[in-house]
């Protein structure tokens, strides 16, 4: 019973105030005393109204099951909390990781796509090469073919050569004749 002193004080004092309340109900009977009846009743009805309002208060202030279930509800929301950071940082780990990862991904990624590039930069010089030679040893059998067809025909060198000297000439002639309004072809 968790009741305070004053509490104690209250209900032990009402219970000795109904035990003279019924000894006086009781010599108020033997005697034939209305009066002290009566009186002996009002004093018992009165204590007992008082321990009857000890036994509210308590049942009122009575506060021990709702702290055993607050701190119930206490342990119950820190073992979340705990549950929750635990769950927090495994998922920033997991997150952590899953970025390094990425990152590392990324890097194998771009050395890959360099190497893939300078090999195909390597092809491309290579096929280019090839093509290279292939033109100039075109080039050079056309070559060893066409001196046959100039040494048959000289005179197209000298129109070759002469044709920028005979430009030079005509050039004079032409703009004289737009001086005069006349369409140059």
């Amino acid at each position: 019973m968790d009741v305070t002193a004053g509490t104690r004080a209250t209900a032990i004092s009402a219970a000795v105030v109904m035990a003279a309340g019924l000894t006086i109900i009781l010599y108020g009977v033997v005697r034939n005393d209305l009066a002290r009846s009566l009186g002996g009743a009002c004093l018992t009805m009165t204590s007992l109204t008082l321990i009857a309002l000890v036994a509210i208060k308590r049942w009122v202030t009575d506060t021990s099951e709702d702290r055993r279930l607050l701190a119930a509800s206490i342990r119950e929301a820190q073992a979340e909390k705990s549950r929750y950071f635990a769950a927090k940082a495994a998922l920033e780990n997991e997150q952590g990781r899953l970025t390094r990862d990425a990152a590392i991904d990324r890097r194998r990624a771009a050395v890959a796509a360099m190497a893939e590039r300078e090999a195909l930069h390597q092809q491309f010089e290579e096929k280019r090469a090839q093509l290279v030679c292939e033109t100039f040893e075109m080039a050079f059998e056309m070559a060893r073919q066409v001196p046959d067809e100039h040494a048959r025909a000289d005179d197209k060198r000298d129109v070759v050569i002469q044709f920028p000297v005979q430009q030079q000439e005509q050039a004079p002639a032409r703009a004289r004749s737009r001086g005069h309004n006349v369409v140059g072809p």
